[in-house]
């Protein structure tokens, strides 16, 4: 993937630092127009960045995310964590 460029900052971003995906859209609709896919990168091991991609009206979207926010992401969507990624970054998760 191409770089992108946030305040003055270039980011590149690759499937190795995708931390957590989701796909978001209308519980119980059989076609929604307004479905997303979230992607949360820790690019380099340095930024987290939220990739919003809006699957049927295309175009993408990009956020800085602050630490608690993207663990605050990944909490609400456990089941898209890449658990590889994560360990890579942050070590074995507590078992419970």
């Amino acid at each position: 993937m191409a770089g992108i460029i946030i305040n003055g900052k270039k980011y590149v971003l690759s499937n190795q630092d995708l931390l957590c995906e989701a796909v978001i859209s209308k519980k119980g609709a059989l076609f929604d127009f307004n479905t997303q896919t979230k992607r949360l990168y820790y690019a380099k091991g340095k930024t987290f960045i939220l990739q919003t991609t809006y699957d049927l009206a295309g175009g993408d979207e990009y956020k800085v995310l602050s630490q608690k926010e993207a663990h605050a992401f990944m909490n609400k969507y456990p089941s898209g964590i890449h658990e590889t990624v994560y360990k890579r970054y942050f070590g074995e998760p507590e078992e419970m």
